[in-house]
């Protein structure tokens, strides 16, 4: 395989991983900026030399509405209005990584609709329910709450996907209050050919305080039940956008 990589500032960052030649068979990953938050888009082949992709969000950035960023920039790259998006994950239930869906729910009908389960705010629970509304072709879409799926497995096409951190209500250690909610991050890692990508969503790995060498919550959880070599990643999305 070889890959072809574009890199730039256009509100996002875009990186292309594809055999030679031809669109069919390219693995699409966005980072979007959506200023205040997190949202990824991802379109993998429907199955290897596929000329149909999945449409994948994760988390969608803090507005919606006149402040949206994420549907202007879905539209500016062809997804227009009322196509089929797979798979939406909702990581965490913080508002700079669900806000922007609810436009999302509005624009585009969503198969599939992953969620941490942990519970939210009262504007959190509002989603929910406009979550569990959603539909396609007149059909309920699939919701999933991971607390009480936890043997839910991705099937995304030609892309090995597998979800190596899910929530649950008697997971102990995880910090109070904001890092709690932080540390409920479901954590996804990507492959495809030789290349990988290790998802992160707000999960922690200190104190704020602590020193970068001692991890704590996710990062150790991770650390120690998998090992640092099936963590090895060609692209880390940095837990907590950055922080911590």
């Amino acid at each position: 395989m070889r890959t072809r990589g574009l890199l730039g500032w256009l509100g996002l960052w875009a990186l292309i991983l594809a055999p030679a030649g031809g669109r069919a068979g390219q693995l699409w990953i966005h980072f979007i900026d959506v200023g205040h938050g997190d949202a990824i888009w991802i379109q993998a082949p429907a199955e290897e030399g596929a000329d149909r992709w999945l449409n994948i969000l994760i988390d969608g950035g803090r507005y919606a509405g006149d402040c949206s960023r994420l549907v202007t920039y879905l539209e500016a790259h062809q997804l227009r209005r009322g196509s089929l998006i797979d798979y939406m994950i909702i990581t965490h239930p913080h508002t700079d990584h669900y806000g922007g869906l609810s436009e999302v729910l509005d624009a585009y009908e969503v198969r599939n609709i992953i969620d941490s389960g942990c519970p939210g705010t009262k504007r959190f629970k509002d989603f929910l329910k406009k979550v569990r509304a959603e539909k396609v072709q007149g059909d309920k879409a699939n919701f999933v709450q991971l607390r009480s799926r936890p043997d839910l497995k991705l099937e995304w096409g030609a892309v090995e996907a597998r979800i190596l951190h899910r929530d649950r209500a008697d997971l102990k250690g995880m910090g109070g209050d904001n890092s709690r909610t932080n540390n409920a991050s479901t954590v996804i890692r990507l492959a495809y050919g030789r290349f990988s990508f290790l998802l992160m969503g707000d999960a922690e790995g200190k104190e704020r305080e602590a020193k970068a060498d001692e991890p704590r919550y996710v990062e150790r959880e991770l650390l120690d039940k998998l090992g640092a070599a099936a963590l090895r990643s060609t692209v880390l999305k940095a837990g907590h956008h950055g922080s911590e």
